[in-house]
């Protein structure tokens, strides 16, 4: 509601919000991930690409799905014993 509510400006926050806790939520041979990016990490990324698929009428949307993906993934990590909150 708050993405709509401030027409998308929200959603680089509800999205870290989200792989948080898929990463709180998921364990790999045992270990448990963590998910350290931040909603203003993402925002100019996140900007870059709203603005180059605007201007290329789309044709920049894939590239730019595969550049937030890139940030998720370099801001995934497996937690360290200090990183793992109790439920």
């Amino acid at each position: 509601m708050l993405t709509v509510l401030t027409a998308g400006l929200f959603w680089p926050w509800a999205y870290v919000a989200r792989q948080k806790w898929i990463a709180e939520r998921t364990f790999i041979d045992g270990r448990q991930l963590v998910f350290r990016g931040t909603g203003l990490g993402i925002f100019g990324t996140f900007l870059l690409v709203i603005i180059l698929t605007i201007i290329t009428v789309g044709i920049y949307f894939p590239w730019g799905f595969c550049r937030i993906k890139r940030w998720q993934v370099n801001n995934l990590y497996f937690a360290d014993h200090g990183d793992i909150e109790k439920y």
